[in-house]
């Protein structure tokens, strides 16, 4: 998760809303069919910050609108 979240999020920056949608559905299926995640599991977990049990996993659309958020708040 840590992985995920410090390289891929990054390059990210540039999609638009849609497809960085379509990459989180993706990333939950690929997660899905390597075992790292179970099929019934509660998606809003897996995005919750580790200290209160989720797994950690960053959203990529929301992550990215924080981000230009912050660039306009500083501009």
């Amino acid at each position: 998760m840590q992985a995920i979240n410090t390289w891929a999020i990054p390059v990210l920056r540039y999609w638009t809303q849609a497809e960085l949608e379509a990459l989180d559905r993706k990333t939950r299926k690929a997660m899905t069919l390597n075992h790292a995640l179970h099929p019934e599991n509660d998606v809003s977990r897996l995005n919750l910050p580790r200290k209160i049990g989720g797994r950690g996993l960053l959203q990529v659309h929301k992550t990215v609108e924080e981000e230009k958020r912050g660039i306009f708040d500083y501009l």
